[in-house]
């Protein structure tokens, strides 16, 4: 039973949205892609949105492009260093020196594109779980070429649905995501609902060896399979416990995303009520307790 940082709380009230690991064929047709637009309105007056809320927990994507309704940003792949535990960093693959990569935040609707760099050694892709969109910008490997080192590609698609998903690498996968090739995607509705506050809570596991460092893959056996499971629980790209004060009757949502290669658990809240208001199939008609 895996706990998630608990809530010191009297009675606070949790909604939890969660995505999970496991691909599938999540693509929209051919030809999903293309601009939302931020001309709306009558006579082409600008569209006037409220602004997103703030997703405690990630460091979101700097938004290169002032059209409310595009998300532009820059993501590069490369070698670096992360604490995961205390004492020696750890040497990982991540997306912009980050663990989890960046949080890709947008709204139902909005057009993405994202400038992609693979500063690695090795090819790679990238694939946006969940989301249904375009086969030639959702990363397969049996569609679009792997991007080889020092190579750029740029996906450019439309996110039709509100949700939790996230994004990761699509080539190599079961050693790249274990390195640290993931990050969160969080789509709001037009009109979203409002809470004391919203978290995201990216979990993950990882073998590391004594000095902090990611064991060495073997060639059989679960690390070419179906994925190994690792020696310590990560939460949003740390190793350490920490815990969450949250004010007495706050109303707060949390978004929880397994990206682990093989690792399932159950999952436990301590100190407040916890109902569960949606999956990564989007909200569900009815929310239950968890």
């Amino acid at each position: 039973m895996a706990r998630i940082p608990h809530a010191l709380a009297a009675r606070s009230l949790i909604a939890l949205s969660t995505a999970l690991a496991a691909c599938g064929d999540d693509t929209a047709p051919a030809g999903g892609a293309g601009g939302a637009g931020g001309e709306g309105g009558a006579g082409g007056a600008p569209e006037v949105l409220e602004p997103l809320p703030d997703v405690l927990g990630a460091l979101a994507f700097e938004d290169l492009n002032d059209d409310p309704r595009v998300v532009e940003v820059e993501l590069v792949a490369r070698q670096s260093s992360w604490a995961i535990v205390d004492g020696e960093q750890t040497t990982v693959l991540a997306y912009n020196d980050q663990l989890p990569g960046p949080l890709l935040h947008a709204r139902v609707g909005d057009q993405v594109i994202v400038h992609f760099t693979n500063e690695l050694d090795e090819p790679t892709v990238i694939h946006w779980h969940g989301l249904r969109i375009s086969d030639q910008m959702d990363g397969s490997p049996m569609i679009q070429d792997p991007v080889q080192p020092g190579e750029t590609f740029t996906y450019d698609f439309v996110v039709p649905d509100a949700g939790t998903f996230w994004y990761h690498t699509h080539f190599e996968q079961i050693e790249q995501l274990e390195r640290g090739l993931y990050g969160a995607i969080v789509v709001h509705e037009d009109a979203f609902p409002h809470f004391s506050a919203e978290r995201i809570f990216v979990a993950d596991d990882i073998r590391l060896t004594e000095d902090n460092q990611v064991a060495a893959f073997n060639n059989s056996g679960p690390d070419v399979g179906m994925g190994r499971v690792g020696n310590t629980l990560l939460v949003n790209g740390r190793g350490e416990p920490n815990e969450l004060a949250i004010p007495s009757g706050a109303i707060e949502r949390w978004r929880v995303v397994s990206s682990h290669n093989s690792l399932a658990y159950g999952l436990q809240v301590e100190g407040a009520d916890v109902r569960v208001i949606s999956t990564d199939g989007g909200l569900l008609p009815e929310p239950f307790e968890l």
